[in-house]
């Protein structure tokens, strides 16, 4: 198996994860496949259809930033937000506290996978 199915997988997973845990899921779905969430996965499958071998480690942490963040970015409800990971395990309305730094670590991680993963593809088509 190659790493170019390894991204396709992770691209499956991520989009699950984000439909199953939203809030609004069909809205979500409506709008993520669209255009941003093409936009969003194609840095992490074009690598992977370009990258050599020496690129793998690089694949593997976009890979687990682009998890994280679908995992810890908070969604928007009517009432509060909700973290997915927390919906996941069963404690969604938990602290109020855990919003904030739980937030922005997963859009520090959708950050870091953006410029990870841009940054595969400009290198990728320079070469």
């Amino acid at each position: 198996m190659s790493i170019m199915w390894a991204q396709w997988v992770v691209a499956v997973v991520v989009v699950a994860v984000r439909i199953l845990l939203a809030p609004g899921w069909i809205t979500i779905i409506a709008v993520w496949l669209v255009v941003p969430f093409p936009v969003l996965l194609s840095p992490l499958v074009i690598a992977g259809y370009l990258a050599p071998p020496g690129m793998v480690p690089w694949l593997v942490a976009a890979d687990v930033l682009v998890i994280l963040s679908a995992l810890t970015v908070v969604d928007g409800d009517d009432n509060d937000a909700i973290i997915p990971l927390a919906r996941l395990v069963g404690r969604e309305h938990g602290p109020e506290s855990l919003v904030g730094p739980v937030g922005t670590f997963g859009l520090l991680c959708l950050l870091g996978y953006l410029v990870l993963g841009g940054g595969m593809v400009i290198v990728l088509a320079t070469r």
